[in-house]
């Protein structure tokens, strides 16, 4: 895996990570993230996780996601895809 970019926190009503287009995304607590559309200006998917679940996660270009500021995204290469 190869990191792009800082971590960051995500955060519930500001859009983050729209310029990437594979983040790894990992759950401190419980809770949902939801996936923005291009234009920022409706959800387009929300993803339910676990406490401690990593994931990696493709996104669309100018998609960015939302969620609590428990929740990290890594920018990272997409690769396999």
């Amino acid at each position: 895996m190869k990191v792009l970019g800082a971590t960051v926190a995500l955060a519930a009503a500001t859009t983050s990570v729209k310029g990437d287009q594979a983040v790894r995304l990992v759950a401190g607590a419980a809770g949902d993230v939801t996936i923005r559309n291009a234009a920022d200006n409706d959800d387009f998917a929300v993803l339910t996780m676990v406490a401690n679940e990593v994931i990696v996660l493709s996104l669309e270009p100018g998609q960015g996601l939302r969620g609590a500021n428990t929740f990290k995204a890594t920018p990272i290469a997409r690769s396999g895809i």
